[in-house]
């Protein structure tokens, strides 16, 4: 039978590097409604200019963690001042804004 990893009580960016295998020395990116980046560290990270949060992971570990609030919202205004033109691309911007949802 295949393995299921379980975590409980455990917030969704923790939850994601759990699910994507993460280990320290990589990094997870999520773009959505805000914009994260994180990933697995053995030891805490300090940061004193409070850019870095110093988040617990779900495997007992740290998870240090930089987010930029309205990521969606800046993505589409990026991609809206791309020159896109035509039919297609405004196929293709859609598509982009619906991957990065």
């Amino acid at each position: 039978a295949p393995e299921i990893v379980l975590s409980a009580g455990s917030g969704d960016n923790a939850c994601a590097a759990l699910g994507c295998g993460a280990s320290p020395g990589s990094a997870v990116l999520s773009l959505g409604t805000s914009g994260t980046i994180f990933g697995p560290s053995p030891t805490p990270v300090e940061d004193a200019t409070g850019a870095v949060a110093p988040f617990c992971d779900a495997a007992g570990g740290h998870l240090p963690l930089v987010c930029v609030m309205s990521c969606a919202a800046v993505l589409d205004s990026v991609l809206a001042g791309l020159p896109l033109e035509g039919e297609d691309n405004r196929r293709e911007r859609a598509e982009a804004l619906a991957a990065a949802a």
